[in-house]
């Protein structure tokens, strides 16, 4: 081996290593991000559940290149089940005895859905998502049809805080410097 062999075969390893652990700790960011985004969203004291899935419908994922890497579904992370599918508004009114967060409640929804749980929107968004960037990527989404409609209406999904707290813990992470 020649030593511009040599020399280019040392940074294809070092290249790799950095890759290695770049990859390792935005896994951790992704991880972090999904519990933070719970707590967000559960300590919005306006905030409330009727059925669950839209805090069992938030997922982080990693992508490299386009390319999934990992996801952290929060409803994997030890949250109730949702106790109903998500409501839609050809249903019309919905009456709870006891709702996602045991209280009497009911709710007359504007959105139609898929009538489906939570943790399964999150799936077919990791399955379907691909970023339309290169390099490293963490995507934090609130999977429901409705998740837009509550963040415009009441601004209680704790999407803007987790962004907020994502924004901060990554520029710690990987500091920019200019």
């Amino acid at each position: 081996m020649t030593n511009k062999q040599v020399i280019k075969q040392a940074f294809v390893e070092f290249q790799k290593q950095i890759d290695d652990e770049v990859q390792h700790e935005t896994v951790l960011l992704a991880q972090n991000l999904v519990y933070r985004a719970i707590q967000e969203r559960e300590r919005n004291p306006r905030k409330h559940d009727f059925t669950g899935n839209l805090l069992n419908s938030i997922v982080s994922a990693v992508y490299k290149d386009r390319n999934f890497v990992k996801a952290f579904f929060s409803g994997e992370a030890g949250l109730k089940e949702p106790r109903y599918y998500e409501m839609t508004a050809s249903h019309g009114r919905y009456h709870f005895k006891v709702d996602y967060e045991g209280r009497e409640s009911s709710f007359n929804p504007e959105i139609e859905t898929l009538r489906r749980k939570g943790l399964a929107d999150a799936y077919e968004f990791v399955s379907t998502y691909s970023p339309d960037i290169n390099g490293f990527v963490v995507v934090v989404a609130y999977t429901t049809d409705y998740a837009d409609f509550v963040e415009q209406q009441n601004a209680t999904t704790g999407f803007l805080s987790t962004f907020k707290y994502a924004e901060r813990i990554a520029t710690r992470m990987f500091p920019i410097k200019k």
